[in-house]
């Protein structure tokens, strides 16, 4: 996001690298803005041996990673270089902290030492390099480099220390590095959000004299060779992390990563990030890479990130879920008869939509009006429900969103169901106030009142035997809080930890777990599915919107088993149009349909003839999502996907306009060879063709062109 940097230190980091005066011990900032927190964090372990300890003699110090990377050390300096083969990547990279109000940099410290030690872990073999810096009067600060010769990548992270306890909401260990470049006007930023609350897009902009952030991870990368750099945090459980970009001149733009990120308009905090406390504290682990490709960058970050994330939730060994969401055009107008009649049209006019043998058939808000006495109350319908989707060999589906209250303007005396509490006393709080957003408010995941609501309604979801949950409004537990119950819980990344580990406790492994809104990253352990955008419905706009997110955010299915492009409408649009919806479901992951099909139109006949044809559906069996080729900047869109298998090659090509439109790629750019010929399929026209050098897609509207193609 542009504009006006809320409640960021770094911000103020930033002002300072572009006045050329770095991070000077004694920057003295507002000290209200710090929140005072007690948490002891456990320094990251590995396996290691050491290979020696030396306080630095010489001026420059380097060591090398991947093939051709090239780290360099500046003792006078106290800062650090990047190299890619003879390119310098980015320079004058210092590392910095929060400390009673003052910014500390790595320029405070006289004296520095190294240390090398050998590594092993679930990258590989590597070394790790650790420079700690020590002064009279500051605690230890140590920064380490994971360096692995396979990767063209490295990891770092900073650790500060001390006899005394300390206390910061800040950790930066690649802050005010300057990246040269042939001209600024050629490069651009990539944001990638926090969440995909209110209707959130994906984006990668211009460079300004403004400062660009984005969440956990992001990059630069020059829009004519492709070529970029990619930094991003590798852990979500204490700190939100940022990235920050700007212009500085023409050739040089500056970068800042940091842990203890808050931005109201991308976190939805309405506080600064809450302060850890401690004798020891670490930031979050960054990788940093330079890459030829930048999209390759992200998947190697992705990559990296799935190896280092354990899951928390039980494995999914089932095949790709498709199915029904009545949140797609039924919504409120759900009730008993209408949801029999789905589970009809599903048994007898759609039995073709199954992968295991099964389609799961989801209700979403509204269920509710399927029991009596509220959420703690007569479930009868639901169970009758569950038992006839079993009796048609389907499955049933619910939905549920956790940790908000949607009744809060009724007062907050109003008992938690399961609970001797009330509702007010399990409301967060952030400097004071409520936090109301989406019209829903967020309720303290750590409180007893928010758990026994959770085990009580999740108990009787299992008892009704459902096997299918889509989660909601997830972000509400991830806020920053002025406090939360569990006095261990400090920012609102333990918050959602541990709210999200208690709710898969109580599912007991019993369901397929599909995260609607959620954090991006911090959902990755207890989730099997999560949804890449917000809310999407019928229109090309609907699809333009969804694949904006699988344009710049594709390697999110390196880091979860699904990603899922929300329920699939035709409604009443053109025969064009339902086939983009169509094929957007398709290349991202999951597919369920949305339309009411308890009454019949062209929506129903629709999704029969699409479903005839059993080859749509094996494009999903491997469940993950298609590749951008080319984006189109000034859309935020790509307008083609790629996905390789060792037998084909599938390509989806879009247009969202109203214009007619010729679109065309040569071969090369799909992973092809360009002097050869190939055998191509039309998936949606069931009619095949050859080509070589090129294909070409003539649209004379808005649509999506399908095709399979044949590798040699």
């Amino acid at each position: 996001m542009t504009g006006k940097f809320n409640y960021s230190f770094p911000l103020m980091m930033y002002r300072f690298c572009l006045r050329g005066n770095f991070c000077r011990a004694g920057f003295t900032v507002n000290t209200n803005l710090l929140s005072v927190s007690s948490m002891l964090i456990l320094v990251f372990l590995m396996p290691y041996h050491v290979l020696g300890q030396q306080a630095l003699q010489v001026e420059k110090y380097g060591f090398s990673f991947g093939k051709s990377g090239y780290i360099q050390y500046e003792k006078r300096s106290k800062t650090y270089s990047i190299s890619s083969g003879k390119n310098i990547i980015m320079q004058g990279i210092a590392a910095g902290f929060m400390l009673e109000g003052k910014l500390i940099s790595t320029s405070s410290y006289p004296q520095v030492s190294v240390t090398v030690n050998q590594i092993h872990d679930a990258l590989g073999a590597g070394k790790s390099y650790a420079f700690t810096y020590r002064a009279k009067g500051l605690p230890a600060l140590k920064q380490v480099f994971d360096v692995y010769p396979q990767h063209g990548y490295f990891l770092t992270q900073l650790t500060i220390s001390g006899q005394k306890f300390l206390s910061t909401n800040f950790l930066s260990p690649l802050s005010g590095g300057e990246m040269q470049v042939a001209k600024a006007d050629d490069m651009r930023s990539l944001f990638v959000p926090f969440d995909n609350d209110n209707f959130e897009s994906y984006a990668s902009r211009k460079l300004t004299h403004t400062i660009n952030s984005s969440s956990e991870v992001g990059g630069i990368y020059n829009t004519k060779k492709g070529d970029g750099l990619i930094i991003g945090s590798l852990e979500q459980n204490l700190w939100k992390s940022g990235i920050e970009y700007a212009k500085k001149s023409s050739s040089l733009c500056m970068i800042n990563a940091f842990s203890g990120f808050s931005n109201e308009k991308i976190t939805r905090d309405q506080m600064p990030h809450a302060a850890v406390e401690g004798s020891v504290i670490s930031s979050s682990r960054f990788m940093v890479g330079y890459f030829p490709d930048w999209k390759s960058g992200m998947d190697d970050f992705a990559a990296a990130h799935s190896r280092l994330t354990s899951p928390y939730i039980k494995l999914w060994t089932g095949q790709t879920p498709v199915g029904w969401n009545s949140w797609g055009s039924m919504q409120s107008k759900i009730s008993f008869d209408k949801v029999f009649e789905i589970n009809k049209y599903f048994s007898d006019s759609l039995s073709s939509f199954r992968k295991d043998n099964t389609a799961y058939i989801d209700l979403d808000s509204y269920w509710d009006k399927l029991i009596t006495g509220g959420l703690g109350g007569d479930y009868s319908q639901l169970q009758a429900f569950a038992a006839d989707c079993r009796s048609q060999g389907l499955t049933p589906g619910i939905y549920w969103a956790p940790f908000v209250d949607w009744g809060w303007k009724s007062g907050g005396k109003r008992k938690v169901e399961g609970s001797s509490f009330a509702y007010q006393e399990a409301w967060t709080k952030a400097n004071g106030r409520h936090h109301d957003f989406d019209g829903a408010r967020a309720l303290d995941p750590t409180h007893p009142a928010t758990r026994a609501r959770i085990a009580l309604v999740i108990s009787k979801f299992r008892k009704c035997g459902f096997k299918f949950i889509k989660i909601d409004f997830l972000g509400h537990a991830a806020i920053e809080s002025d406090r939360f119950f569990d006095e261990k819980i400090k920012t609102g990344m333990q918050a959602y930890q541990s709210g999200m580990k208690f709710l898969n406790d109580q599912l007991g492994g019993e369901m397929f777990v599909y995260a609607a809104i959620s954090p991006a990253m911090a959902s990755v352990p207890y989730v099997h599915s999560r949804r890449i955008a917000c809310d999407a419905f019928f229109s090309i706009d609907d699809t333009k919107y969804t694949l904006n997110a699988l344009s710049y955010g594709w390697w999110l299915g390196r880091m979860y088993p699904y990603l899922d492009a929300d329920h699939i409408v035709f409604a009443r649009e053109s025969q064009n149009v339902n086939q983009a919806r169509l094929v957007s479901g398709l290349i991202t992951g999951t597919f369920i349909l949305g339309d009411d099909f308890s009454s019949i139109g062209p929506w129903s006949n629709r999704a029969q003839n699409f479903f005839k044809n059993p080859a749509l559906l094996q494009m999903i069996n491997d469940g993950k999502p298609f590749r951008p080729l080319h984006i189109v900047e000034d859309q935020q869109v790509a307008e083609a996907f790629v996905k390789r298998t060792k037998v084909y090659t599938y390509l989806a090509v879009f247009n969202y306009t109203q214009r007619a439109k010729t679109i065309e790629l040569v071969l090369p750019d799909l992973g092809l060879g360009q002097k050869e010929s190939y055998e191509v399929y039309d998936k949606l026209n069931e009619k095949s063709f050859e080509i070589s050098n090129r294909i070409s897609c003539m649209f004379t509207g808005p649509g999506v062109f399908l095709y399979q193609i044949k590798n040699n």
